[in-house]
């Protein structure tokens, strides 16, 4: 009798454990494809859009003019990317590992557009695209606020010199 609890235990525990192997192992090739794919390069475009279109941003271009504002801000909008990046491609490979299975990740990261999977990449994109949006949003304002803030900072200093 102790042998049929402990055999159902184990196997009950490993029906529990299975799906999180596997949804590791599809974020693990996700991410792969992520970084072979160069998908995490429109971070700094996103971040210098948001940066624009902020109060902090405005008030830096009618102080300074447009082209020190962003002579300013693109090194620092370049300072929390780096320093986000790791985050930003660890959220996007989350937001596509339920999308795809880990053949066609590996697939895409070989064959890219020749990949068979390639159209299925594409029309994904809306759902990876809303899925990221709403994991990485708060990242996304993190690194714009930090960036304003030291950008702010400087032409503050550079102001009283």
């Amino acid at each position: 009798m102790n042998h049929i609890k402990f055999f159902s235990r184990t196997v009950l525990t490993a029906l529990l454990i299975l799906p999180n192997f596997v949804a590791a192992q599809e974020v693990d090739c996700a991410s792969d494809a992520i970084k072979e794919l160069r998908l995490g390069g429109g971070f700094l475009m996103l971040s210098s859009q948001l940066a624009k279109a902020t109060t902090t941003y405005r008030n830096l271009q009618a102080n300074l003019g447009e082209q020190k504002a962003n002579t300013l801000i693109v090194p620092e909008l370049i300072e929390s990317v780096k320093k986000y990046q790791n985050q930003w491609d660890t959220n996007l490979a989350q937001a596509w590992a339920p999308l795809m299975t880990c053949d066609e990740f590996k697939s895409l990261s070989t064959y890219k557009q020749q990949s068979p999977y390639a159209r299925k990449f594409v029309s994904l994109n809306d759902k990876a695209g809303a899925a990221m949006q709403a994991q990485s949003q708060p990242l996304l304002n993190t690194a714009v606020s930090e960036a304003l803030a030291r950008a702010w900072t400087k032409a503050q200093s550079n102001e009283n010199q």
